[in-house]
C-alpha cells in the first residue's frame, strides 16, 4: 500500500525541516500545497524530493487541503502540519495498522504544549489524520477544516490507535498564539454564518474567543455548540 504525506504549507521554514525528517522512511510520496510562502519553505520540501504544488489563498483552509490531497497518488494519506511531529517508534505501527484491512482511517493523538512556560499544559485529542483514499471524501471547514464529516458519510471505519503526534504550534509567544486566533475568529465567524460543520465550528469559535478574553460570548457559543 501507498502511502502518501499530504499538507499545506506557508513560510513554514521554521517548522518544515522537523516535520519532513519525522516522516522519513514512513511516507512513500509527499505532496505539499504551497500558499504563497515568500521565506525558503519550497526549497525546504523539495530538498526532501516534496511535490509542491502551488495554490491561490482563499481564506479557507479546506480548499488548500483539497487541492494537495488531489495531487497525491496513495492508496492511503498521512496529513500532519508543518509543526508537528511523528516519532519514528510509531512508524512501524502506522505501516502495520495500514497493512492489516480493519480499518479506513485511523485516529492519532494530537498532543499540543499550550504556552511556552515550564509546566505549561498539554491538550489531548483524537483525529483521523491517517486515512484511505475512498472517493467523495474530502476536507470540509474554512478553518480547523475536517475529513471526518466525509468518512462518516462514507460509512468509513474509524478505529483508535495509541499513535501520538506532537504538535509545537501552540507552544509559542502570546502574540503569536492571539494573532491566530483573531485569524481564525474571522473564519470561524463566516464558517458558523454558512452553518458548515456547524455544531464543530461553534465549539472552535468558543474556544478562539476564551483565548481572545472573551469570555462571556465563549460560553454563549459552547452552549450553542453542545445545543446543535
Amino acid at each position: 500500500m501507498k502511502l502518501s504525506l499530504s499538507m499545506i504549507v506557508k513560510n513554514e521554514e521554521r517548522f518544515l525541516p522537523g516535520c519532513l525528517e519525522s516522516v522519513r522512511g514512513l511516507v512513500d510520496e509527499i505532496v505539499i500545497a504551497d500558499t504563497g510562502s515568500t521565506d525558503t519553505t519550497k526549497e525546504i520540501a523539495e530538498s526532501f524530493s516534496a511535490r509542491v504544488v502551488d495554490c491561490a489563498w482563499r481564506d479557507d483552509f479546506a480548499a488548500a487541503r483539497k487541492e494537495s490531497l488531489k495531487n497525491t497518488t496513495g492508496d492511503w494519506i498521512l496529513y500532519p502540519d508543518a509543526d508537528e511531529r511523528i516519532d519514528a517508534s510509531f512508524h512501524a505501527e502506522l505501516r502495520r495498522l495500514i497493512a492489516a484491512g480493519k480499518g479506513d482511517a485511523f485516529l492519532l493523538n494530537l498532543k499540543s504544549k499550550i504556552g511556552t512556560k515550564e509546566g505549561a499544559q498539554y491538550h489531548l485529542v483524537s483525529y483521523p489524520r491517517l486515512f484511505r483514499k475512498m472517493k467523495g471524501v474530502r476536507f470540509s471547514g474554512k478553518v480547523h477544516e475536517q475529513i471526518t464529516p466525509a468518512l462518516t458519510e462514507a460509512r468509513a471505519r474509524i478505529l483508535q490507535t495509541d499513535v501520538i503526534i506532537d504538535h509545537l504550534g501552540y507552544a509559542q509567544d502570546d502574540d503569536v498564539i492571539l494573532q491566530k486566533a483573531q485569524r481564525n475568529k474571522r473564519l470561524l465567524l463566516e464558517q458558523v454564518a454558512r452553518r458548515e460543520n456547524y455544531g464543530y465550528a461553534l465549539y472552535q469559535l468558543a474556544q478562539t474567543e476564551i483565548v481572545l478574553g472573551e469570555i462571556e460570548p465563549g460560553l454563549e457559543h459552547l452552549d450553542q455548540a453542545i445545543a446543535a
